[in-house]
């Protein structure tokens, strides 16, 4: 999240049109009740300074197999360091607080007592007015790599990086982006054929705003592959299908591809299939005496839209709530 600040309060925006009338209550007390558990409001930004954290600096999960850590931009750490203190003791008992110097840098471990030993539960490290999270299960040794990593060295100045993240929206509120390199290493054995076009990076961002959500991606390819996958959409002009949807739809899915050309695609790797397939048009040539594959699959624009209303945000607030009172009854 590139500004956890701006996220949440496009997300206030766009739950409010479904949180009016009936269903208020509800959504409030659901609301107060995640604030309970968490002890701060997460949809409030001030609360977020309150337990130390500053939203407007963003917040990361980075993944790697079986480790993860999360990066979140902090306003005071003294502040922060009695809260995770004090929620690690209230969720899990994890009160036993130590710390080790690696690499010049300052780890804190929060675990458990088992017996007569103690288990860690997790390890954080402050750099650069950010703190580094890890759990349990996780060496430090990840830890200490990503905070002592040089700038040159970090995902941000890699040139796929650059280059797809050039084409994402200042003002996106969620990006996901995939290392392709990385995930290649990962992939070549159970996944070649992903492998194969992970090649270049994935960024797929997300924006909210008060007329809904919205979801685009953009991903790097070798030219093979970028030739192969535009063939699937030349020929095939956009007929904009989507301005034929209800003005109330909640979601929606655009498909425009070469209905032909891929048809072919698929056929080439299943033979079995393309078998069976052109038995099928025979047969049905034979008994209905035309040719369903040119009135079919070759006669189709290559656009469709699937899309999904639920109703005006009046209807679905009602529904919410008759849920809700149907609860508590």
């Amino acid at each position: 999240f590139p500004d956890l600040t701006r996220t949440i309060t496009d997300f206030n925006e766009l739950t409010e049109k479904f949180t009016s009338g009936p269903a208020a209550p509800f959504v409030k007390q659901a609301r107060n009740e995640m604030a309970r558990r968490l002890g701060f409001d997460p949809l409030a930004p001030e609360e977020w300074k309150k337990i130390g954290v500053d939203p407007g600096k963003g917040l990361a999960l980075a993944l790697w197999p079986g480790e993860s850590i999360v990066v979140a931009g902090v306003s005071d750490q003294k502040v922060f360091d009695g809260e995770v203190k004090k929620r690690m003791q209230e969720l899990i008992a994890a009160d036993q607080v130590s710390s080790s110097s690696v690499e010049g840098q300052t780890i804190t471990t929060i675990g458990a007592k088992l017996g007569t030993s103690t288990v860690p539960r997790l390890h954080y490290v402050y750099k650069g007015g950010y703190v580094l999270l890890s759990g349990a299960a996780e060496n430090t040794k990840r830890l200490v790599a990503a905070a002592t990593q040089k700038p040159g060295q970090s995902m941000g100045e890699s040139k796929w990086f650059q280059d797809l993240s050039g084409k994402v929206a200042k003002d996106a509120d969620l990006l996901v982006m995939v290392n392709a390199l990385a995930a290649n290493s990962i992939l070549k054995g159970p996944e070649p054929e992903t492998a194969r076009l992970l090649r270049e990076g994935l960024v797929v961002p997300w924006s909210i705003a008060t007329t809904g959500v919205t979801c685009e991606g953009f991903r790097g390819l070798d030219p093979e592959a970028s030739k192969n996958l535009n063939e699937f959409v030349s020929r095939a002009p956009d007929a904009h299908l989507e301005r034929y949807r209800a003005a109330d739809t909640v979601l929606a899915m655009k498909v425009r591809a070469n209905a032909k050309t891929l048809l072919q695609v698929l056929m080439e790797k299943d033979p079995a299939a393309k078998a069976e397939f052109d038995q099928a048009l025979r047969q049905a040539r034979e008994q209905l005496g035309v040719d369903l594959r040119s009135g079919t699959v070759e006669n189709l624009a290559g656009n469709a839209v699937l899309g999904f209303s639920l109703g005006k945000p009046e209807q679905v607030s009602k529904a919410i709530a008759s849920q809700g009172q149907g609860n508590l009854g």
